[in-house]
């Protein structure tokens, strides 16, 4: 069962795509206006900030198959093909998860436990909806069974 955020993070990234361009014709349009100098810089800025949101953003996707557990984080515009795992255990190694609340979404914390070695995988699960969430918390708790 493959869970994810892709639908919600590729209109984010459209929404982001669509203002940073609205953002370049201004500031080509402003160029050839008399106006403000202090408006210049702050769409710039804006354009800087936008950049860096679309660089940065990315899905997850979580994916529970019959040995193994699979966390995945993609860029919305990446190819299409294999990506390799941000984490990927076996589902008997899960000792303990959490789903927290923060400011911006929720943060799953995973710890997994396999002979003497203990990790922990922390994941925002920023733009789940609530029904995905609660199919990451039913598998989950399978899992830890």
């Amino acid at each position: 069962m493959k869970i994810s955020n892709l639908k919600a993070v590729k209109i984010l990234a459209l929404l982001n795509v669509t203002l940073l361009t609205v953002c370049v014709f201004i500031i080509i349009l402003l160029q050839f206006i008399p106006h403000n100098l202090y408006l210049t810089p702050v769409v710039i800025v804006i354009s800087v900030l936008l950049s860096v949101l679309l660089l940065r953003i990315k899905y997850i996707e979580i994916d529970e198959s019959a040995a193994c557990l699979t966390i995945r984080k993609i860029h919305p515009f990446a190819k299409k093909g294999y990506v390799s795992p941000i984490a990927e255990f076996p589902k008997t190694a899960i000792r303990h998860f959490e789903i927290r609340n923060h400011i911006f979404g929720k943060r799953m914390k995973i710890i997994i436990q396999s002979r003497s070695i203990t990790k922990r995988f922390q994941f925002n699960l920023f733009l789940f909806r609530k029904k995905h969430l609660n199919q990451i918390i039913n598998v989950l708790r399978m899992l830890q069974r």
